[in-house]
């Protein structure tokens, strides 16, 4: 009985073998089930909790497409401005991108519509390849503080064959807030070739905003017998530590 049992399964396993081998390649998989995309990722930062993911694209790649994708310097949502009350101005950056597979022509339009305040303003942009993406700056924009704005940017390219990426709408407010003093501290030493390039540019700066920074500046002894590093070790080393500052 288990001989005939074990010759049974062997011819069975012949014949789907056979099956298998003589199967039409040019036809296609026949799948029973399917499962959802999943998209994973994992990042590691030490430093602060600044990370963000947006933009991302599934599907089949269009032969035509153009997206708004980002308003570079108007934050969404709430902001806080370095005035209590009155008005203040911004010169709106708009990020466009060209994510199809062709290149598109220099005559496409993108507007921008805030309301309220009855801002309408256009530009032409550049030919775009597949892949680039570019920055477009629009008109001065004054706004209230205090007040919500709404921001409506889309294109008029008139052959796009995704249209659900052509027009970017976000709310934004700016409340009211105090200008901050800035606390500024650098490393440096009087020996290091890197450092005395770099002083100039990094006083003209502290000089230009002596307004609203306080400077202090922490000599090392990385390289060296630094004069003022040696007048006081232990307290820079000890900031030095703090902040993993190596060279």
């Amino acid at each position: 009985m288990k001989k005939l049992l074990l010759v049974l399964i062997l011819v069975l396993s012949f014949f789907i073998t056979v099956s298998f081998y003589f199967q039409n390649p040019n036809e296609p998989v026949k799948i029973t089930a399917a499962r959802d995309i999943v998209l994973q990722f994992i990042t590691y930062n030490g430093y602060g909790n600044n990370l963000y993911i947006d933009n991302i694209l599934t599907g089949s790649q269009k032969g035509n497409d153009i997206a708004v994708t980002s308003f570079l310097n108007i934050p969404p949502d709430t902001t806080y401005s370095t005035y209590q009350s009155g008005t203040d101005t911004v010169s709106p950056i708009i990020t466009v991108s060209n994510i199809g597979r062709n290149t598109v022509p220099d005559s496409i339009k993108i507007f921008l519509i805030i309301e309220p305040g009855n801002y309408f303003d256009s530009a032409y942009l550049p030919s775009l390849v597949t892949g680039q993406s570019i920055r477009t700056t629009f008109k001065t924009f004054t706004y209230s503080i205090g007040t919500g704005y709404y921001f409506k940017a889309y294109d008029s390219f008139a052959i796009d064959t995704n249209r659900t990426n052509d027009t970017l709408n976000q709310y934004a407010i700016s409340l009211p807030g105090y200008k901050r003093n800035v606390l500024y501290e650098e490393f440096t030493s009087d020996s290091s070739p890197a450092s005395a390039n770099n002083n100039s540019f990094l006083d003209n700066f502290i000089n230009n905003n002596i307004d609203s920074i306080t400077a202090i500046k922490y000599h090392t002894g990385l390289l060296g017998n630094d004069t003022f590093y040696i007048a006081n070790p232990v307290q820079s080393d000890a900031r030095r530590r703090y902040y993993f500052i190596s060279a």
